[in-house]
């Protein structure tokens, strides 16, 4: 895994997972990662199959042993803009697959938020928007199959 700034750390209960970020050698988002087996004492790269965009600034959190990434943002040079997400994906570090999340009833694009898991269900909290907005206020969705429910 290369050197990263900015990205997501979450424990799960079984693995500590790394992943997204700004890349330290080329100032670019990216989206790779590593996980940490405490059992096997031993580190493994993330696949990237099915995985979120490159960004930064997303929230990440263990939610039934699994990692939500939502939102966050990155810099799109073709057209000199920040872009903020309103996306995301589950990631199971047990098997190392990705499985997507949908965006009906989810949050808007944000980028700077929090997210805390509690058994199944996240809570965000805040984050900027463009225009960098902040917004307040929370968003608490319950997951059933990776649906958000409000």
């Amino acid at each position: 895994m290369s050197g990263r700034r900015s990205y997501s750390a979450t424990w799960t209960g079984t693995h500590l997972v790394i992943w997204g970020g700004i890349d330290s050698g080329t100032g670019n988002p990216v989206n790779t990662g590593a996980r940490f087996n405490l059992q096997t004492k031993a580190w493994a790269p993330m696949t990237t199959t099915n995985a979120p965009e490159a960004r930064t600034g997303h929230s990440a959190a263990s939610v039934n042993g699994k990692v939500v990434i939502w939102g966050g943002g990155a810099y799109d040079d073709v057209n000199a803009e920040l872009l903020m997400f309103k996306s995301g994906a589950i990631y199971d570090p047990v098997t190392d697959s990705w499985s997507a999340l949908t965006t009906e009833g989810a949050p808007g694009p944000r980028a700077g938020h929090i997210a805390i898991g509690a058994g199944d269900f996240m809570i965000i909290f805040g984050g900027i928007r463009m225009p960098f907005n902040v917004m307040t206020g929370y968003y608490q969705p319950f997951f059933d199959g990776g649906i958000w429910k409000p």
